[in-house]
């Protein structure tokens, strides 16, 4: 299930940005209200994305408590390039119905790309970035038999190539 804003949907416009609390902590001043949705969801649905990796907390809404996905932020990271972009390591632990059945599983995982401008303005305690771009796609935990099948069969390819490496 992705949902994405680009430069051209303007992420919100004007008001959508990063603050940056000048240690580590990362959030949004306001909710990105131009986020479109594909999978359970018609396309072009208005989305809103609010976290702070202060609080490990991450939240995608169209508003109702139907349509509300919140997630842990487990992790994120920073590249300070051209175009900067944080990104956020989240487990989506109790995703709604919808969305359940559409992925078909009850948890999901994902990695969360913001990108921003690359200059901050300070605010007081704060700097703040304009957000260009969002990618966030939540894909389906992997089911822990899946896990070990796969695991099985690694080992077996292992036995094999160590046999044939003896001879």
């Amino acid at each position: 299930m992705d949902f994405n804003c680009t430069p051209n949907s303007k992420c919100g416009g004007s008001t959508a940005a990063i603050t940056f609390d000048g240690t580590s902590n990362f959030s949004t001043t306001s909710s990105l209200n131009r986020i479109h949705s594909q999978g359970p969801y018609p396309s072009g649905s208005p989305f809103r994305l609010t976290f702070g990796t202060s609080t490990g907390q991450i939240k995608v809404t169209d508003g109702t408590a139907a349509n509300t996905l919140i997630g842990t932020i487990l992790s994120f990271g920073v590249f300070n390039g051209a175009q900067p972009a944080l990104t956020l390591h989240v487990d989506w632990n109790n995703l709604q119905p919808t969305i359940r059945g559409f992925l078909g599983t009850s948890t999901g995982v994902n990695s969360t790309v913001i990108q921003f401008s690359p200059s901050f303005v300070n605010n007081g305690s704060s700097q703040i970035a304009a957000v260009s771009q969002v990618k966030l796609a939540i894909l389906p935990t992997p089911e822990p038999m899946s896990l070990a099948l796969l695991g099985s069969g690694l080992i077996m390819v292992g036995g094999v190539l160590r046999r044939r490496l003896q001879k």
